[in-house]
């Protein structure tokens, strides 16, 4: 919605191609549509569109506020003209788009006219097209010739191009990265993978998967200077345009033109289900947000200072992103992978970062994040995962063979309806369907109807399911995996895990994301009622 505050505002847009302000008064002051309002509609809606104001005088350069005495006669007259065809040849206006505003005591009327869709172009007036379309170039209304001839005809074909917006040179080291990035899924892509292509641009950041998993490590794809392309035809054609680098310079390209913006480090990493596949995801988000670096000099003080750059890129991640792990830091870190290992060790000898877990398992995590783990909401005894992963088992009926001894005890934590809390996790956890209220899991089964009477859905609609049904509680691998009737590891690997990736989903115990219990919300129910309000 267009609005201004002051008639400063007004003095400051001036006339663009884009908002007009114009006297409304009529000849009886109450309120009239201008005679050029509708070559002004015609422009506007067969260029870009644009916000017309009724009720403004231009004095010398200035404007000033008149107002409109009878706005409802006004709105009248406009609404019964775009039913006219005689008058307008397409009404683009609805009771949303044509609003009063007021401003220092005056009433004004706001048009905001859209782009006309390519149907019903040219907008003209009266029902010949002929003399009587127009269009917008700078502030000004122009009458489309017979032809539909326009100015920028007459332009070379490059400023012809630059001028409609086909053709634009804007280099920066973010535009070099996302161009890198794209040649890279490109000419990386094995094409006879199951998999396809797939470039997605959200509003915090751009996620790359090509089919196919790399040809070099990813320690070494990060560090650059080994080159093994798939589809080298592919790599000379764009090479020959001035796209993509040469000598594994790729990567590290992406990295520095990320790094000038000091944003979150890109992740790159391989997926094997549902098929083979790596995904480059480059995050819009600031790597030292102000509220994470002020709680990190408040709980570290002077030890926080005398850091380096990476340890305190380490620390940051960890507070972003809950859990860093060797494997996560090698992406965003150029270090070398031991001295990668360094690092963490002397976090941890300094108790800024804690461990938890062994081998190439452990994930690291600040000291006063306490974050909870399975065993202390499930307790000690459980059984081993491969008993519970293995894909060529049947998909678990119940979660009543993972407990041991201990679920008499975790019985008596359930509520009515079924749930097990647990004073370390803020939701309750739905661990096994059969203990539910029938009102409850027939609920659950009414959202995934769908994925349980089909083995094979869109991803992006069994992504909804997922999400529908771990809203408002957390639910346990296998019960997620009984209630949309999929193979408990198919189903983290191949949805669960990408999905936690793009902070779709939240893990109960981040500490150990592949834990045989692992349990799964909705992010967005972990936010409370202020967090809400301010989103």
């Amino acid at each position: 919605m267009f609005k201004v505050s002051s008639l400063d505002d007004f003095n400051l847009l001036r006339e663009t191609s884009s908002i007009e302000f114009k006297l409304a008064g009529g000849r009886d002051g109450k309120g009239e549509l201008p005679h050029d309002f509708w070559p002004t509609y015609s422009a506007m809606a067969n260029t870009d569109g644009g916000v017309v104001v009724l009720g403004v005088r231009e004095r010398k350069g200035r404007f000033e506020l008149e107002g409109i005495a009878n706005i409802e006669k006004l709105k009248a007259e406009l609404f019964n003209n775009l039913k006219n065809t005689q008058k307008i040849s397409a009404n683009l206006l609805n009771n949303e788009l044509v609003y009063e505003q007021e401003l220092d005591g005056k009433t004004l009327l706001v048009i905001e006219i859209p782009r006309a869709p390519r149907q019903l172009k040219p907008v003209h007036l009266t029902r010949n097209p002929l003399g009587n379309s127009y269009y917008r170039l700078n502030e000004g209304d122009y009458v489309l010739s017979d032809e539909h001839a326009h100015p920028w005809n007459d332009q070379s074909d490059a400023e012809f191009l630059r001028l409609i917006g086909g053709w634009r040179k804007d280099e920066t080291p973010v535009h070099d990265a996302l161009r890198e990035a794209l040649a890279n899924v490109l000419v990386h892509a094995d094409y006879s993978e199951r998999a396809s292509v797939l470039v997605i641009k959200q509003a915090d950041k751009f996620r790359f998967r090509n089919p196919g998993l790399m040809r070099v490590p990813v320690a070494i794809a990060i560090q650059g200077g080994e080159p093994d392309c798939r589809n080298r035809t592919l790599h000379k054609m764009f090479r020959l345009v001035g796209v993509g680098e040469q000598a594994g310079s790729g990567i590290p390209i992406i990295l520095k033109g990320w790094k000038s913006q000091h944003w979150s480090p890109p992740n790159l990493y391989e997926l094997r289900e549902p098929y083979d596949q790596t995904v480059l995801e480059l995050r819009m988000v600031d790597l030292f947000p102000s509220d994470v670096m002020d709680a990190l000099h408040a709980h570290f003080g002077a030890k926080f200072e005398a850091l380096d750059s990476s340890m305190r890129l380490i620390l940051a991640l960890a507070s972003l992103e809950e859990t860093v792990s060797h494997a996560r830091l090698i992406t965003a870190l150029s270090a070398h992978p031991v001295e990668i290992t360094r690092m963490l060790q002397q976090l941890c000898r300094s108790e800024m970062l804690v461990p938890e877990g062994s081998g190439k398992g452990t994930v690291y995590f600040l000291p006063w994040q306490t974050l909870p783990t399975a065993e202390q909401v499930f307790g000690p005894n459980l059984r081993s995962s491969s008993s519970v992963l293995s894909d060529s088992s049947s998909v678990l009926s119940s979660s009543s063979s993972v407990l041991s001894d201990s679920s008499s005890v975790l019985e008596q934590e359930r509520d009515e309806h079924g749930y097990l809390h647990s004073e370390q996790l803020p939701l309750p956890v739905v661990d096994d369907l059969s203990a539910l209220s029938s009102e409850l899991r027939q609920s659950l089964e009414k959202l995934a109807v769908e994925p349980r009477s089909k083995k094979k859905m869109d991803r992006e609609a069994f992504q909804k399911v997922v999400l529908d049904v771990c809203a408002g509680h957390y639910l346990t691998l296998q019960a997620l995996a009984e209630l949309l009737n999929r193979q408990p590891a198919s189903l983290r690997n191949g949805y669960l895990t990408p999905m936690v990736r793009d902070k779709k989903l939240a893990l109960a115990f981040p500490t150990t994301p592949t834990h045989e219990r692992q349990a799964y919300c909705l992010a967005e129910s972990l936010q409370s009622p202020e967090q809400d309000d301010e989103l």
